[in-house]
């Protein structure tokens, strides 16, 4: 029954991942998973008029840790509500059978993140094993230098190649235009906090130094005070420690 269910890949072509692999994907994709919720936003650049459309199974993050930007994709495409949840919040609650029962031809995975990586073994045999193209892409370790070449992957993937070059060509005029103004002025670089899940809990502080919205901040010039007490892409800092040791700015998101 699964092998009925599941779309053949024998007939498909070859595209390289974020991670190196080079993985056969069908000639059209018509079913896929994601995993992390927070990848809709760049389903949504690519299919405009409708990003659910291909969406059997997503997990269930962001409507947790984004309620409002959840629920405006939610009353513009109501069949959200009815795409199947393959897991929660975080990576060890992805559930394999959820994910092949859902019947996908391709899932799309984080190379580090909350949901499946590089690291779940388990998870990636088990999905090859049912006829599962896994493709790994990359918002969050690297975002300026991995947005573009994950857009033109899922360009590429998706069919939906002229829209990937036609943002691809708009985010880059705009980091031009910060990185080329930053050059001209030659501003005193401050000193900044970045806190994470702004008002989702009341614990204080978490943060984010050598990944996601990390990297903009050393990009824009500031220098992130949380550098040397974080060893990766982010922590927590105690608050007394944020009091003894203000920022010039505090960036909350």
């Amino acid at each position: 029954l699964l092998a009925l269910l599941l779309p053949s890949l024998a007939s498909g072509r070859e595209l390289v991942d974020l991670a190196g692999r080079k993985v056969s994907v069908p000639d059209k994709v018509e079913r896929i998973i994601i995993g992390e919720g927070r990848h809709l936003p760049a389903l949504a650049i690519l299919d405009r008029a409708d990003p659910v459309a291909r969406l059997v199974g997503m997990m269930g993050d962001y409507e947790a840790v984004d309620p409002i930007s959840y629920q405006r994709y939610r009353e513009r495409f109501p069949a959200l509500d009815a795409v199947k949840r393959i897991g929660r919040n975080t990576r060890d609650t992805f559930s394999i059978e959820q994910a092949i029962s859902a019947a996908p031809q391709v899932a799309i995975f984080g190379l580090h993140g909350h949901g499946p990586d590089t690291r779940s073994g388990e998870v990636i045999r088990a999905l090859e094993a049912a006829g599962v193209a896994i493709v790994f892409i990359d918002f969050r370790s690297d975002p300026l230098v991995n947005t573009p070449k994950s857009m033109e992957l899922l360009g590429a993937l998706l069919g939906r190649e002229a829209e990937a070059a036609e943002f691809i060509a708009a985010w880059r005029a705009a980091l031009a235009t910060v990185t080329d103004r930053l050059a001209a002025a030659k501003p005193r670089p401050a000193r900044v906090f970045v806190e994470s899940r702004v008002g989702l809990g009341t614990g204080c502080c978490e943060t984010m130094t050598r990944g996601m919205m990390g990297r903009f901040v050393t990009a824009a010039g500031g220098v992130n005070i949380a550098d040397d007490l974080i060893p990766g892409e982010a922590g927590v800092v105690n608050l007394e420690w944020l009091i003894s040791n203000p920022p010039e700015v505090y960036i909350g998101t």
